[in-house]
């Protein structure tokens, strides 16, 4: 590997090298920018700086083109954004933003506000308006749980994006905390006690040495007293930094269950013991085999989603007197379509299915007759659904491509889908449309893609074209709407997402097949959408960008090195790029179910290794790159995309830009502010239209230009 660029297009910055090797299985590897793993190291801040530099040089140049597309999304930004209602004893309530803003002059809200409804036609009270807490917008509510009255409300606050989580008690009635918070929580969940004289949470406990949240527990507080007299509920010292344990209280209140996850594991286990009881928990089902969702209960009876001898997923009933699998009941059989989540709410079963990666809503009586299919669109998300038990009502928000999250309520009695909130913005949905596809991978196999363009697009191959994926851990990639990408559309250009494996799309067979020594299958899937859509038309490789983020990040690295041919510009956010060291940094660990370890086999070694994109970049032109770091990310830690950067300047020969774009304030992605948001979509898509169609400030080209009246700019195609 080359140590100083041969790029003459751009004079990047040298980053500092060492001369580490290890030795695994007996192959030597190299790691000539091990030092940039230290953040604090003079010479490491000295190069970041001057990568910060380079790329503000570069998305300079286009500074008219980065200011009207500011002011575009500004203006898009402001709409009255709902999330999914939740009712709570008698009051409803939801996060808003922006629902008073006047349309000029420009206000931005940061952050999402908690408003209470007293009834579903009564006025919106914020109880939780952090915008006015910390104008600065870097704190957010990561989390929050409800007492059953409605009464109160605990919630986690994080500041800058991290996954540390300070937890703390608001009343509902008069807006006004509690003095306790809770501390040293991370991906906390809070079961409240019908009483409100307190609740369950998981803490992380740091570890003595290294002083990193490690060690989940469960421990209970009282309500009004510190957290130092919080009471241990339950422990494992066995599995220290391995298992995480997430409480959960049945809508009746009458038993307390623990989720336990090992990692990424597919599989998970559930505990349980009666709410008020002191003893031991019972090991409802303890052998780790499958993946086990609760729903709800009927008394004894607890209704379970499960792909336990069913890929697709079924809804069992087990009793507790008799909980052996021999004696639980299939109350809603595996069917084609993909069973992705759920909830037991009216006494129905709701469930949410996955067809051909659409979401749909089937309501299922406990006899497992069906009793009505919700009519929501062909394509769409489910990103919402809330509803218990008792209720006669539930809630579900749904959204597409093109359409901002709308919020639904139906009564279980009449049967009716009623609009609750149905946002309007200032972006012209019905001139666009979003279908799908299938084309085939590698081995043949028939991957989902989604495509959003405007309406009568031409198939002539100029179409400048982003191309998003994630494929890993099971999650699917529905057709879910992203204001950011309008401009995109506005401008010409296509959205493409494809549904590929390693995702859920099509079950835990999808997912596997995209896992541990089949990962290569993933890449081939996401190449294979590129060469689609050279194919039908839509556009060719010097058109073709690609986006992704975190798991997705390693996707768009891995392919654009594996198959530099196909691409002409690259956006990797917050990627995992060095797959021989990644389990040792952020969260890692808990990833080596999904990738494996390179330490662990010689077989895990040499999978990981031959597509490790940091061990694979060779001397050649690459495409375009925009590699966005976060460099407070406690997940993806920020030496895989430092490292990956500084691989690929030393090894370019071509002409296009490397660049390293930092984000000094932020953690991996959750909580951003609002402002920060927009900032970071103008210098994405400034990047993507500088390099793959010169951006100019008239109508003057005489070159081909797709015009847009929102921007008042020209792009030259």
């Amino acid at each position: 590997m080359l140590m100083k660029s041969v790029n003459n297009n751009f004079n990047y910055p040298h980053a500092p090298l060492s001369e580490v090797v290890e030795d695994y299985f007996g192959t030597r590897v190299a790691d000539p920018y091990r030092k940039l793993e230290d953040l604090d190291d003079s010479k490491t801040q000295l190069w970041l700086t001057e990568q910060e530099h380079l790329t503000g040089q570069y998305l300079s140049q286009v500074q008219p083109f980065r200011e009207a597309l500011r002011r575009r999304l500004s203006a898009l930004w402001q709409y009255p954004k709902y999330s999914v209602l939740t009712r709570e004893g008698p009051y409803y309530f939801f996060w808003g933003q922006d629902l008073n803003q006047p349309p000029q002059p420009p206000s931005i809200q940061n952050q999402a506000v908690l408003y209470r409804l007293d009834s579903l036609e009564g006025l919106s009270v914020p109880i939780l308006d952090l915008n006015q807490l910390d104008p600065t917008g870097e704190s957010s509510i990561s989390y929050q749980s409800f007492s059953p009255d409605g009464q109160l409300v605990a919630y986690a606050l994080s500041t800058s994006g991290s996954d540390r989580q300070t937890v703390k008690i608001r009343s509902t009635g008069n807006a006004k905390d509690y003095p306790e918070a809770l501390e040293n929580c991370k991906f906390v969940n809070i079961a409240w006690k019908s009483d409100n004289s307190g609740f369950f949470y998981n803490q992380f406990r740091p570890d003595k040495s290294s002083g990193l949240l490690e060690h989940s527990s469960i421990f209970w507080h009282s309500l009004g007293t510190p957290q130092s007299h919080d009471r241990l509920v339950f422990d494992d010292p066995q599995n220290v930094g391995c298992l995480t344990y997430y409480p959960q209280l049945t809508d009746d209140g009458c038993y307390l269950l623990l989720h336990i996850l090992n990692g990424s594991a597919p599989t998970n286990r559930v505990y349980y013991r009666p709410t008020d009881g002191a003893g031991s928990f019972v090991r409802l089902l303890d052998d780790d085999d499958a993946h086990y969702l609760f729903l709800g209960n009927q008394g004894a009876t607890f209704y379970f989603q499960t792909d336990h001898q069913a890929a697709h997923g079924k809804v069992i009933a087990l009793n507790l007197e008799r909980p052996m699998p021999e004696n639980w009941t299939i109350v809603v059989p595996e069917m084609d379509d993909i069973l992705d989540f759920g909830l037991l709410v009216g006494g129905r079963l709701a469930l949410v299915y996955l067809r051909h990666a659409c979401h749909r809503i089937s309501v299922y009586r406990l006899n497992g007759s069906l009793e009505k299919e919700l009519p929501l669109p062909p394509i769409g998300s489910v990103v919402g659904l809330t509803g218990k038990t008792g209720h006669g009502e539930m809630f579900v928000s749904f959204e597409s491509p093109i359409c901002p999250p709308s919020i639904y309520q139906y009564e279980f009695t009449g049967g009716e889908l009623r609009t609750v909130f149905r946002p309007q913005l200032d972006f012209a949905a019905e001139q666009y449309e979003t279908s799908q596809v299938f084309y085939p991978s590698v081995d043949g196999k028939l991957i989902p893609m989604f495509l959003s363009h405007k309406k009568g697009l031409k198939l002539d191959g100029s179409n400048p074209t982003l191309l998003y994926g994630y494929g890993g851990f099971g999650l699917s990639v529905t057709p879910q709407f992203w204001l950011s990408q309008l401009t995109w559309l506005e401008t010409g250009g296509v959205l493409a997402s494809a549904n590929i494996r390693g995702g859920g799309e099509y079950g835990e067979k999808w997912h596997r097949a995209g896992r541990l020594g089949q990962r290569q299958n993933t890449f081939d899937d996401f190449c294979q959408a590129a060469r689609f859509l050279f194919r039908a038309g839509y556009t060719r490789p010097d058109r073709l960008a690609l986006r992704g983020s975190s798991n997705g990040g390693l996707l768009v690295a891995t392919c654009a090195v594996q198959h530099p041919d196909l691409f002409r510009a690259v956006v990797c956010q917050a990627p995992v790029i060095d797959m021989l060291r990644y389990q040792h940094f952020g969260s890692g660990r808990a990833w080596v179910p999904e990738y494996g370890s390179a330490e662990a086999s010689q077989e895990e070694f040499e999978w990981l290794y031959a597509y490790s994109p940091l061990h694979n970049i060779k001397e050649m032109a690459h495409p375009a790159f925009l590699v966005m770091v976060p460099l407070g990310d406690e997940r993806v830690h920020p030496s895989h995309g430092l490292k990956f950067v500084a691989a690929l300047q030393a090894c370019d020969t071509g002409p296009n830009p490397l660049l390293l774009w930092l984000d000094r304030s932020n953690g991996h992605g959750q909580g951003k502010p609002g402002l920060e948001i927009i900032g970071e979509a103008v210098d994405i898509f400034s990047f993507l239209w500088q390099t793959m169609c010169p951006v100019y400030s008239d109508q003057t080209s005489n070159e081909r230009a797709i015009s847009s009246t929102r921007l008042g700019l020209s792009i030259q195609m």
